[in-house]
């Protein structure tokens, strides 16, 4: 070992005496060290040496992602290992580039702490295998398990979101970079040599997706999820009723999704496993294939190709699977080779195209509208002959024509009409019923099959009775109520389904945004040229593609404008609702659409990796998502059924016994014009049975929860599911980070006091960033900048007093002046922080900043809640230290140091300027990054959680009345539920709940007005520029006739001279109105 190596090794000790540290090394060699497992560092042979440190603040896999990529971006870092359960990270480095120190430095950077003196650790020489690493694992979830052995370095936080949480990534948020290395986390042991692998005795778990068909109310809900919850190797299972899909964990050694998908059918249900669609496979229709050699031949090309992975392909499906490397190659070259060897290939039948339909409820409402029309046609003259025609002469002899055997012609009749509806149309629901009480549950289509078979029975017996007796008694029958109730229930289902499926239009909106097609340029591969254009389906756009946009195109996926110019309105997307410039350099989001300019632009990400379609996929997580207070619904709804089958039969044998008891003359009028006592008390049976409805309780939160999360999708909000809704309602205190989220987050000079020759080079960054900062050297002189205290801090302090961080300079250990930096407010901080309190929430600011900046940023946005001088983790106490108070906290904030007080926090809510991490640890994405929104979220929130328990109120405010009422309650007073009325008062309770819910679509975002004078003229100059004509001359009115207060009247009336005073807008272009507008308000 040279002396340079040396020199390095005892600077990494602390040590002065070079034999001193081969003792120790020897001592560590022979097992006398006493160094904790928590602060062990090795040292290898060649140069390599490994550390394990604590980290504190790690709360999901987005903050293992994010050390690991600092890390490894790191010089000399040669690989790291994060352990998110051991609260801590491996690493194994160069000792001559990088230390310990240098490493707990870019772990602090990046937001958390390390609680460890990285000075005080000595190396420990171990052999060189007793570090090793697994491979990396592309998928998070394959992140090694260790045993619940806490570090004692680790810090105790609130599980945020898991690795399944989707982030909605815009061209305009800053990506994590990617490194070829994936987090895997690291044991404790590894002095003893354990691989940092996964142990082989944890069990491996899998997820899925199963689409379940067929399910009507909570019942169905409960009825599915109490039925599995036993079945050996189910982990979770989690069912949502609207979305019609279940997500179930499981063990795949003894359960697969195939298997779970069957006991599902079992129960009553169609269900089938939803394949998971991988981002790099892709699935052809191959036409024109005739024999296996064609088969070998397509299979042996597509082999050849760079980047493909795996290729299979079926003569008789006439289709091939293709698995390939997305850095590679894409899914437009491998369509092309194929079409090159003389085939026929498309794209398989998008599942976004299957989703859509489920979505909208189109197979449903086709087959609800079938049932209705066949039922219809037979309940109809069912309807005349058993209600109409008996109250006529004519139509009442017609009816008792005598068939002989006691029968007559309309019994008869009503029969024949009755069989198709009760087993044809009420096959689906006996059917179902049967499976579910085969499993010892109960829906709702046991209570429809129950009701409709008891009519239908027992009329069915009384006319065989009226046969066999030889008196032949007058049978006893009332067909019309089985094939009414039928009908009825069927048109319930088919109103519920379309209404259903308009509670899924913002989303089905949102997957509609992708263009079908898009121009590309074909360019040469040797010059790279343009040749031609050419038009594709938007599935084949591939990274680095160019694309022509022209006037009113939509933009097919997330890329850089390359040139060019225009505006493109991001209104269904981000909710903005002005357009955009775009010009070289810009980027665009896919979905969007654009203005009246023409650009080229490259494709940056496609397929699942654009902004729409992760935001897609939040709002579909937060739409299958359960909210709390759903799970009383689930409960009630698990009981209900039996009870109200309870309930019928009580009601029957109370009436029986009471029929029985009593003398005629008392009995209540029903008893009199019924053909008998047992056929009036089965009607109240009846009735007590179709009246029940669970479906409208099961239905008052996952319609409210999918309206409302769609329509906040539409306005730049996005809701991470119904927990997020429930916990919104309820908040009393919001906290915000200071830099980027109540600032804008970027550093502007805003004073200087410096000797030559840096003035110059301070003047070019006033009117900039801070990056002219980097530029602050000449002559070759060693320049230090930094906050030093021992200079000039009484200078320091003056500046800080007007928010501003003061920035010492001294060239060669001499003191040459200062540079004063300030980041601006938000212009919508203040009104976003009074708004919030005029809704009774109090606002705080926590900041790692110095108290007296903090404190000048503060009262301009109108907080008195100060925290200054905060860490990450003392954020994450603070939110802690508010909740012990009684608080319900929202943390709003956008960095990677927020996300643990994010994940604290009781509603998480992240601005979409920020990082990927903060908005994954988030509830809430507020995708404008306007603070104004942060209001808007906490009101919809409210608006849907008032709806939701207004729905619940509906619901089980029907079914108190309507149960005791056709219990016959009401009968002393003449007042009874006939049957065919009950059916269709319980067909429309859950269309009523449905179409409560849809009312959320009305709901706009509360307005945010600063009533000073300044505001109001800017304002009007914005209307004018967009040449609002009818709104400007309506504000102007109100301002001239005293609707607004004083100051803003003021302001109209000055802005209504652009007018000339007239009560009307002149005509004429936009440039003309603004050239007025300037030359008034200016």
């Amino acid at each position: 070992m040279d002396a340079e190596d040396r020199q390095h090794l005892l600077l990494f000790d602390g040590s002065d005496d070079w034999d001193e540290f081969e003792q120790r090394v020897d001592a560590s060699l022979t097992g006398t060290s006493s160094q904790s497992p928590a602060q062990a560092q090795t040292f290898q042979p060649g140069g390599v040496s490994s550390v394990v440190l604590p980290v504190e603040g790690m709360t999901c896999m987005s903050c293992v992602n994010a050390i690991t990529k600092v890390l490894t971006a790191t010089s000399g870092v040669q690989s790291v290992e994060v352990s998110l359960g051991q609260k801590q990270a491996a690493v194994e480095y160069d000792p001559s580039l990088i230390g310990p120190d240098q490493i707990k430095e870019a772990i602090e950077d990046c937001g958390f702490d390390v609680p460890l003196d990285t000075h005080t650790l000595a190396p420990v020489p171990v052999p060189a295998p007793a570090l090793s690493f697994s491979s990396p694992s592309p998928s998070s979830e394959s992140v090694s398990r260790f045993p619940a052995t806490p570090s004692p370095h680790a810090a105790r936080f609130p599980a945020g979101p898991g690795p399944s949480s989707r982030l909605p990534a815009t061209p305009n948020t800053p990506l994590p970079r990617s490194h070829s290395t994936t987090a895997v986390a690291a044991s404790p042991a590894t002095r003893a040599g354990q691989s940092f692998s996964s142990p082989s005795s944890s069990s491996l778990t899998k997820t899925a997706q199963i689409s379940i068909k067929g399910m009507t109310c909570a019942s169905c809900v409960a009825s599915i999820e109490n039925s599995l919850k036993d079945v050996p190797g189910l982990v979770s299972i989690k069912v949502a009723l609207l979305a019609e899909r279940a997500t179930v964990e499981f063990d795949e050694t003894l359960l697969s999704a195939s298997d779970i998908a069957a006991r599902i059918d079992d129960i009553g249900f169609d269900a089938a496993p939803i394949l998971e669609k991988r981002e790099d496979t892709v699935d052809l229709q191959v036409f024109g294939m005739t024999c296996a050699s064609c088969v070998n031949s397509i299979e042996k090309e597509l082999r050849n190709m760079p980047g493909i992975l795996a290729v299979s392909v079926s003569l008789t499906l006439q289709a091939a699977k293709v698995e390939f490397d997305s850095q590679v190659t894409g899914v437009r070259a491998i369509v092309e080779r194929v079409e090159d060897m003389g085939f026929n290939a498309l794209l398989a039948q998008r599942s976004q195209n299957a989703q859509l339909e489920s979505l909208g409820r189109t197979q449903e409402i086709a087959e609800w509208r079938q049932a209705l029309i066949f039922s219809f046609c037979f309940a109809f003259p069912v309807f005349i002959l058993s209600m109409i025609m008996p109250m006529c002469g004519w139509g009442r002899d017609f009816y008792n024509v005598d068939l002989g055997l006691g029968l007559v012609l309309g019994d008869v009749l009503t029969c024949i009409l009755t069989i198709p509806v009760q087993f044809g149309v009420g096959k689906r629901f006996m059917v179902s019923a049967y499976k579910s009480l085969k499993h010892g549950v109960a829906t709702m289509d046991v209570l429809v099959s129950l009701g409709t078979l008891s009519a239908f029975s027992f009329s069915s017996f009384s006319m065989i009775y009226t046969v066999l007796d030889p008196n032949h008694p007058k049978a006893s029958v009332f067909f019309d109520t089985s094939c009414m109730l039928i009908t009825f229930v069927t048109f319930g289902r088919y109103l519920e389904n379309m209404a259903k499926g308009q509670t899924s239009v913002a989303l089905s909106k949102l997957m509609r945004l992708t263009p079908p097609t898009c121009t590309i340029y074909e360019l040469d591969p040797t010059t790279g040229e343009r040749r031609g254009e050419k038009q594709i389906p938007t599935e084949l756009i591939q990274r680095g593609d160019l694309i022509k946009i022209v006037p009113g195109d939509k933009i097919p996926t997330d890329g850089t404008v390359i040139n060019g110019e225009s505006t493109v309105d991001e209104s269904m997307v981000t909710g903005e609702a002005e357009p955009i410039i775009k010009r070289a350099g810009s980027s665009v989001i896919g979905g969007t659409v654009n203005g009246l300019g023409t650009f080229d632009m490259e494709a940056v990400r496609v397929g699942s990796e654009t902004a729409l379609s992760q935001i897609v996929q939040l709002v579909e997580d937060a739409q299958t998502s359960k909210a709390p207070i759903q799970a009383y619904a689930d409960t009630i709804a698990g009981y209900f059924v039996p009870t109200v089958i309870g309930m019928a039969v009580l009601t029957f044998v109370f009436w029986m016994i009471f029929s029985h008891t009593v003398i005629a003359e008392k009995l209540p009028g029903m008893f009199m014009m019924e053909p008998s006592k047992f056929v009036a008390c089965l009607k109240l049976c009846i009735s007590v049975i179709v009246v029940a409805c669970p479906c409208a309780l099961g239905l008052s939160t996952p319609t409210a929860v999918m309206v409302g999360t769609g329509v906040g999708a539409q306005h730049g909000i996005l809701i991470k599911g119904g927990g997020a809704l429930e916990a919104a309602h309820t908040i009393t205190k919001v906290v915000f980070d200071k830099t980027g989220t109540l600032t804008v987050g970027k550093l502007l000079v805003a004073h200087w006091n410096l000797t030559r020759p840096c003035d110059s080079a301070a003047t070019a960054g006033s009117s900039s960033s801070s990056s002219a900062l980097d530029s602050l050297t000449e002559n070759e002189l060693s320049t230090i900048v930094g906050a030093a205290e021992s200079i000039l801090a009484s200078e320091q302090q003056a500046q800080e007093r007007f928010g501003r961080t003061t920035v010492l300079v001294a060239l060669n250990d001499i003191f040459v002046g200062f540079i004063s930096l300030s980041d601006k407010i938000k212009p919508e901080a203040a009104l976003t922080v009074a708004a919030l309190q005029q809704m009774g929430i109090q606002v705080a600011m926590v900041t790692g900043d110095q108290p007296l900046v903090a404190q000048v940023i503060a009262s301009e946005c109108g907080i008195h809640d100060v925290y200054a001088g905060v860490s990450p983790t003392g954020k994450t106490q603070i939110v802690s230290t508010l909740q012990s108070q009684g608080h319900r906290v929202a943390m709003v904030g956008d960095g990677i140091n927020d996300s643990p007080a994010l994940a604290q926090s009781d509603l998480g809510i992240a601005l979409v300027s920020g990082t990927d991490i903060a908005m994954e640890a988030a509830d809430m994405v507020l995708m404008r990054g306007d603070l104004t929104d942060v209001i808007g979220a906490i009101d919809l929130c409210r608006t849907i959680f008032r709806r939701i328990r207004y729905n619940f109120a509906w619901a089980c405010v029907y079914n108190i009345l309507g149960v005791p009422i056709a219990m016959g309650f009401f009968l002393p007073w003449g007042y009874h539920l006939h049957p065919m009325l009950a059916g269709l008062m319980m067909a429309f309770s859950s269309v009523s709940v449905v179409c409560s819910s849809l009312l959320l679509k009305q709901w706009k975002k509360p307005m945010v007005d600063d009533p000073s004078e300044k505001a109001i003229e800017e304002r009007v100059r914005q209307e004018l520029r967009s040449n609002k004509a009818a709104l400007i001359r309506e504000h102007w009115r109100r301002g001239l006739g005293g609707d607004l207060n004083s100051t803003a009247a003021g302001a109209l009336a000055k802005a209504s001279n652009i007018f000339g005073g007239q009560g009307y807008m002149p005509v004429g272009s936009e440039d003309d109105i603004e050239e007025a507008e300037m030359q008034r308000l200016n």
